[in-house]
């Protein structure tokens, strides 16, 4: 996906770590399978993360104009 995004991370819950822990990996690996531009503030401009049915975690990238 090219240009700005929005990112939604849904994690498993009762997941035995804190949430800002979980947060950099998921946009790491974004960036390195090159399905988004980078992890800069141009890039990513919105991150949305909750606790909620999952397994593991869920991943929702999209567009924003």
């Amino acid at each position: 996906m090219r240009g700005p995004v929005a990112i939604s991370l849904v994690l498993e819950e009762g997941a035995r770590t804190h949430l800002d822990q979980l947060i950099r990996a998921p946009i790491d690996l974004l960036c390195e399978l090159n399905l988004i531009d980078g992890d800069q503030r141009d890039v990513i401009r919105e991150i949305n993360v909750r606790w909620g049915e999952a397994r593991g975690l869920a991943i929702e990238v999209r567009p924003l104009p």
